[in-house]
């Protein structure tokens, strides 16, 4: 993934967190970064991962990563009271999760696809 700054027209770094692959359903996973404007963190979903990488020096700060999910990421979405985030997985699955401690406080399969989510504030 490249980062680019606005301002200068650059790229300013390379994160290397998705390998190269022709594997068309693995990519569809791959396009929806979230920005945590609350303490300027990145979310990058990888197939059943999430990478969260902090904005100002581009570190990897933590792996949220749940190997009993088999399904690829389709969302994620912060919270307006900053403490949660919701990821929806392929074949309806959601999962709302703390923060911080990234424990998951609810699982739900739904029984339609989940095209978007919307935080009630």
């Amino acid at each position: 993934i490249r980062v680019y700054s606005v301002n200068q027209q650059t790229s300013i770094k390379e994160l290397h967190v998705i390998e190269e692959s022709i594997d068309l359903d693995a990519a569809k996973s791959y396009v929806k970064i979230a920005w945590n404007p609350f303490e300027d963190v990145h979310a990058i979903p990888v197939k059943n991962s999430i990478f969260f990488n902090e904005t100002n020096n581009w570190k990897l700060e933590k792996v949220h990563e749940d190997n009993t999910i088999k399904e690829y990421i389709d969302l994620i979405k912060y919270s307006p009271t900053k403490n949660f985030f919701i990821i929806t997985y392929r074949h309806m699955k959601l999962v709302f999760v703390d923060r911080i401690s990234h424990h998951v406080y609810l699982s739900y399969t739904a029984t339609n696809l989940i095209s978007s989510v919307q935080w009630n504030p």
